[in-house]
């Protein structure tokens, strides 16, 4: 019996079409993941049906046994379409734990129950610049000047993709990498103390070093971020480069439907 849109219940179920699909060797065409499994079904299958088995890794372990259902065992519409987007694209994500990768896939529900803010903040229109670090993609950078909102769009990290939008506006100060350094060390030291920056420091500009965070009352620094990457200048493609990162990190799909 052919697996073609054939709907699975339980376990078993699973496993008897994973069989087959192995044996398919590929991935049956129109085949889409069932909703009636549970997220961590639905993640195991769909590494059984083809997906890139190099996408997540925790530790040294590679994202398809058994391990990965006591990971996400908690079922969710948002989790689902987060570790399907995780799995889709073809960026490696390696987590140094299991709690990491619960943390990275929370944080990024959060923000999916404000999709209003979403499509506000991350358009072409507030794009300012973005970040690229050796073997990453590129995180991108925003900011609504008129609502005075900051965020960013972080495919490839350590710690996990991320879509953030701060809760408060963050200051930016861009920096050669001899101040860079000078200024992390300093802030290691004075961690809620304002370092000091000059005008020069306030415009991103191609190769500079990003510092930014947000400013309380009596300059009490908090939401410190010293990025590894450095600045890069370019809207060529911006509006494909936004779509694809949103897909990549939340499952969006051009800002407004997730993937199926």
């Amino acid at each position: 019996m052919s697996v073609h849109r054939r709907t699975i219940v339980g376990r078993q179920g699973q496993l008897d079409a994973s069989a087959r699909i192995r044996s398919a060797g590929r991935r049956p065409q129109g085949y889409s993941l069932p909703n009636v499994l549970s997220v961590a079904d639905n993640f195991l299958l769909w590494m059984e049906m083809g997906g890139d088995p190099l996408t997540i890794f925790i530790g040294k372990s590679k994202m398809t046994d058994e391990g990965a259902a006591e990971i996400i065992s908690k079922q969710h519409d948002l989790v689902s379409q987060i570790v399907r987007a995780w799995c889709q694209s073809n960026i490696d994500h390696h987590f140094k734990n299991d709690r990491t990768f619960r943390k990275a896939v929370q944080k990024n529900q959060e923000l999916l129950h404000s999709r209003g803010a979403i499509e506000a903040l991350f358009t072409s229109r507030n794009y300012v610049f973005s970040t690229n670090a050796e073997d990453r993609k590129e995180t991108l950078y925003f900011e609504d000047r008129a609502t005075k909102r900051t965020g960013r769009l972080r495919q490839q990290h350590p710690k996990g993709p991320l879509a953030r939008i701060d809760r408060k506006s963050r200051t930016r100060r861009f920096l050669s990498r001899e101040r860079f350094e000078c200024v992390k060390e300093w802030h290691d030291k004075h961690q809620h103390r304002l370092p000091s920056f000059g005008l020069s420091d306030e415009a991103p500009k191609n190769g500079k070093h990003l510092i930014e965070f947000t400013c309380e009352k009596k300059k009490k620094l908090s939401a410190w971020h010293s990025s590894n990457g450095t600045i890069k200048m370019s809207r060529h493609d911006l509006d494909q480069r936004i779509c694809s990162a949103l897909e990549n990190i939340l499952g969006i799909r051009h800002g407004k439907k997730p993937l199926e």
